[in-house]
C-alpha cells in the first residue's frame, strides 16, 4: 500500500465529523465507502479494513452488511473512542478500543491505514470520536 501523503490529496472535511459508510462485499472483505478517493486515482484495496478493524466491524454489523457511523477528531455528545497507540511503523496507526456503546474496552486494538489520514485532513487523531448510526 502507498503512502496517502504522497499518492492522494487530503480530503477536504471542515471540521472533520461525517458520517461514512463501511461495507462487507459477498467475499467477506470490509471496506469503507469513498468514491471520491478512488475517483482521485485512490486505489480500493487501500479502503480494505483489515489488522482488527475488519473484525470490530462484523462485531458491530452482528450478521449485516453495512455500517454508518460518524467519524470525528472532536469529541461530540454519546460517542465512542478509538485512541492512537505510539509505535513505529511504516504506514497507518494502530488504535486501541477504548469505548463501545459508551462502556470502556481498552483491551481490543487495530491498525488502521493511511486512508484514516485522508479522512482526516492529512493527520492520524490521538482520538478518533465515533458513533454507529445505522447497521443494515
Amino acid at each position: 500500500m502507498s503512502s496517502i501523503e504522497n499518492s492522494v490529496p487530503p480530503a477536504t472535511f471542515a471540521p472533520v465529523m461525517q458520517q461514512y459508510r463501511f461495507y462487507k462485499e459477498p467475499d467477506g472483505r470490509w471496506y469503507i465507502d469513498l468514491p471520491q478517493y478512488i475517483e482521485m486515482g485512490g486505489d480500493k484495496a487501500d479502503l480494505e479494513m483489515v489488522a482488527g478493524a475488519d473484525t470490530f466491524l462484523n462485531v458491530i454489523a452482528n450478521g449485516r452488511n453495512n455500517v454508518y457511523a460518524v467519524l470525528s477528531d472532536q469529541p461530540f455528545d454519546n460517542a465512542d473512542q478509538l485512541h492512537r497507540v505510539e509505535r513505529e511503523i511504516d504506514s497507518g496507526s494502530f488504535y486501541k478500543l477504548a469505548t463501545y456503546q459508551q462502556k470502556n474496552i481498552n483491551d481490543f486494538e487495530m491498525w488502521l491505514c493511511d486512508v484514516t489520514a485522508y479522512v482526516f485532513n492529512g493527520k492520524f487523531p490521538d482520538i478518533i470520536y465515533y458513533s454507529v448510526v445505522n447497521v443494515q
